[in-house]
């Protein structure tokens, strides 16, 4: 891997500071279909969760995927990654 320091938001959002997600990004695996493939830390994933509508059904969905996403972390620059890339539509920031 060929890794370095990002930031990245959902295509659709607003540019809201809570909308923006520090990473890791592979430059051999950056994008796919056009969007990032970010690495996110704990921190990152769960605030990524923090900004749903768990009342809304969609929503729920993507947290379920999230929880699965957290049972697989990868171990980067001494600490524990999960991919978040291939899925969402990240945008760099």
């Amino acid at each position: 891997m060929n890794l370095i320091k990002g930031e990245v938001k959902l295509d659709e959002v607003t540019n809201k500071e809570k909308h923006k997600f520090n990473c890791l990004l592979d430059k051999d695996d950056l994008k796919w279909n056009g969007f990032y493939n970010p690495y996110f830390d704990k921190e990152n994933a769960l605030k990524f969760i923090s900004i749903l509508d768990l009342n809304d059904e969609e929503d729920k969905e993507i947290a379920l995927d999230i929880m699965h996403i957290l049972k697989k972390p990868y171990f980067l620059e001494g600490k524990n990654y999960y991919y978040f890339g291939g899925g969402f539509c990240w945008v760099h920031n």
